[in-house]
């Protein structure tokens, strides 16, 4: 599945590739984290609780920042398992700054398998975005305080 969007923070181009590029306060938007680590390679490793329909429990993710393009771009690669299912995901940020206001475009590619992806394409593909708006909604307020 390929997701994409854009959205503004009132904020400087640094501010947010900073906020994008720190693992604690990344993790600190992720709905659900138990528990999370940065280890010496750079991983970042979390247990989220998860609830999908019927697919619930615990799930293990594994993150990695990657092409630090300082003020303007950064990736994010990562994979998870729990519960019977499994994602892989490689998600991009573009910022742009115009006026004090940055401007962040994403994409994201998530492949996901085991028991969510017999769920049917519409069920995830609805929760994965509304998962995904919660996240940018977050980001937006961090910037708001």
């Amino acid at each position: 599945m390929k997701f994409t969007g854009e959205f503004e923070v009132k904020a400087d181009a640094g501010s947010v590739f900073d906020f994008l590029t720190d693992a604690h306060r990344m993790a600190s938007l992720v709905p659900d984290v138990e528990n999370m680590e940065v280890t010496e390679s750079g991983d970042i490793r979390m247990t989220v609780r998860v609830g999908l329909s019927f697919i619930k429990g615990r799930f293990n993710l594994r993150m990695r920042i990657l092409n630090r393009i300082p003020k303007s771009h950064a990736e994010i690669q990562g994979n998870g398992s729990g519960s019977g299912s499994s994602v892989d995901f490689h998600g991009y940020c573009d910022i742009s700054e115009e006026q004090g206001r940055s401007r962040v475009k994403w994409s994201a590619d998530v492949t996901i398998g085991g028991l969510a992806a017999t769920m049917g394409s519409r069920m995830v593909q609805n929760a994965s975005e509304k998962y995904i708006a919660q996240l940018v909604e977050s980001f937006r307020k961090a910037f708001e305080k």
